[in-house]
């Protein structure tokens, strides 16, 4: 009976469901217990989190249940904050928090993976308590772990995130790129307005690990100091672009420098075809100094757009 009903064509499997109603909900158990195998991987397809702490919850879905790994293509997580700092704000409806981390903690002992705990962790480790941002890493970089089919990423990042983000995202994922991410965009966690350095560098982890990207996208003001090729894996000044089949570059609220653009297309590789920058302002620099920066892609460039930013 089983193999029968999951072997129907999704639209049959919906007007079955939309058959289903309240008066006979005993006997269609069954057949929604049944329908959870088509349901389960819709609702994975694309993962969202906004003012929602949960994201352990994600993570320790997928360290239990491995069939659904595959179908997980897009991940949104937008309020930093919220998925991970719960810790310093005791909150008797997330108590289950510590229950929770145990679990990951459990499935990483049994594959092996228990150098992640420490960051993962927030309890102390020689005296030192381990910090939101290292947590948060060791998060995202596990999520990433965990999710080969990866299409599309929006990571919301930490303003001081510097060094977490290369120490476990290079430990666990350079042995597993993203190849099929094609489209990754970062905001930061606040704008650059009180000194934090929010460096477009402290993202090279994730952005080497997808040798496929087509599509960068940047929100809120971006530092890119001129190692963010070789941090992608360039060898060398002569040697080729790191972010080859990038042919979309958007960047959006920035405040950045000259040479910061310039730092960005030192990466990106010949096939730049559409480059958008609303509400951008560089420091040092007019709109001309901009499209003469851009002429190397004169002839593959199809799409251009800015948008000033009235109120600098």
């Amino acid at each position: 009976m089983e193999s029968v009903l999951l072997a129907l064509r999704l639209e049959l499997l919906f007007e079955i469901c939309k058959c289903l109603c309240d008066h006979c909900r005993g006997e269609s158990n069954h057949l929604v217990f049944l329908l959870r195998a088509v349901a389960q991987p819709v609702l994975f397809l694309h993962v969202y989190y906004r003012d929602d702490w949960g994201l352990h919850r994600f993570v320790r879905t997928l360290m239990e249940r491995p069939d659904l790994r595959r179908h997980v293509f897009e991940i949104t997580v937008l309020d930093y904050h919220a998925v991970v700092a719960t810790h310093h704000a005791p909150d008797p409806a997330k108590e289950d928090l510590p229950i929770l981390t145990d679990t990951v903690k459990a499935a990483l002992e049994r594959d092996d993976w228990m150098p992640l705990w420490d960051a993962l962790s927030s309890r102390t480790t020689r005296g030192h308590a381990k910090s939101v941002d290292e947590q948060y890493a060791a998060l995202v970089s596990l999520m990433l772990h965990l999710t080969p089919n990866l299409r599309r990423a929006h990571l919301c990042l930490p303003s001081t995130i510097w060094d977490e983000f290369d120490e476990t995202l290079g430990r666990w994922n350079a042995s597993a790129p993203l190849e099929s991410l094609t489209r990754l965009s970062f905001d930061w966690d606040m704008p650059n307005i009180l000194g934090d350095l929010n460096a477009l560098d402290a993202a090279a982890p994730v952005i080497h690990m997808a040798p496929n990207l087509e599509a960068l996208h940047c929100t809120n003001d971006t530092v890119v100091t001129g190692d963010f090729a070789w941090y992608l894996g360039r060898e060398g000044p002569d040697g080729p672009a790191p972010l080859q089949h990038v042919a979309e570059l958007a960047l959006t609220d920035v405040r950045m420098w000259r040479q910061d653009f310039a730092n960005v297309l030192a990466a990106v590789g010949p096939r730049l075809r559409k480059v958008g920058m609303e509400r951008c302002w560089m420091y040092d620099a007019c709109w001309y100094d901009v499209l003469q920066m851009l002429l190397p892609w004169d002839e593959t460039i199809a799409e251009l757009s800015f948008r000033e930013d009235r109120y600098r």
